[in-house]
């Protein structure tokens, strides 16, 4: 597909549509071996909708939009590995959305309720919206003086730029219970803003 025919495609491709060229794009990459530490000797494949269960157990069927398994991680558990959650931003689409359907699903243990970090892949669609960075903390900033939101980063947002584009970072306590009854660390969330036009 030409460049202009896939940001056509992209602009009005629903979220699954996109996120399974995503994946195919990614096979692909993990296949080359160009991403320094993002190779078939480190990772399995992403899975795209793979089912885990919830923190307590009592869902089982929680489907974050993409898992990637570290061939060496130990111990070996279907809830050691990086989860995604990806949404579109913009069409309708607000940040509301981002957070209350994405970002809402680390902090209370929907998702990657055993790890310390995880992502959020954003698909930005016009109009566009600023920059991770300053929509996100913009958001936030505002939500924070409402005080009516739960989930709100417990840290100023920090910016990655090891990778070339920006990667917005924003660290969130979780207050539900763990087996055994013990309260899980903070989750550290990458949040990359991906444009069809760029």
């Amino acid at each position: 597909m030409s460049q202009p025919a896939f940001v056509a495609w992209a602009e009005t491709a629903i979220e699954r549509d996109i996120t399974a060229e995503l994946q195919r794009q990614l096979v692909k990459l993990l296949n080359t071996g160009e991403v320094r530490g993002f190779s078939t000797a480190m990772f399995a494949p992403p899975v795209r909708g793979q089912e885990v269960e919830n923190h307590s157990g009592s869902e089982k069927e929680k489907r974050p939009d993409l898992t990637f398994h570290r061939l060496a991680a130990r111990p070996v558990d279907t809830q050691n590995a990086q989860f995604y959650e990806c949404k579109i931003v913009g069409r309708g689409r607000t940040l509301n959305d981002y957070h209350d359907n994405g970002v809402m699903r680390f902090v209370d243990g929907r998702y990657a309720w055993a790890m310390p970090h995880a992502g959020m892949i954003a698909y930005v669609s016009p109009p566009p919206p600023a920059a991770a960075i300053a929509a996100l903390d913009g958001y936030w900033t505002a939500a924070r003086s409402s005080a009516q939101m739960e989930g709100l980063p417990t840290n100023q947002l920090e910016v990655d730029m090891s990778i070339g584009q920006a990667v917005a970072i924003s660290v969130h306590q979780r207050t539900f219970m763990l087996p055994g009854q013990s309260l899980p660390a903070e989750i550290v969330l990458r949040h990359m803003w991906l444009s069809a036009a760029a």
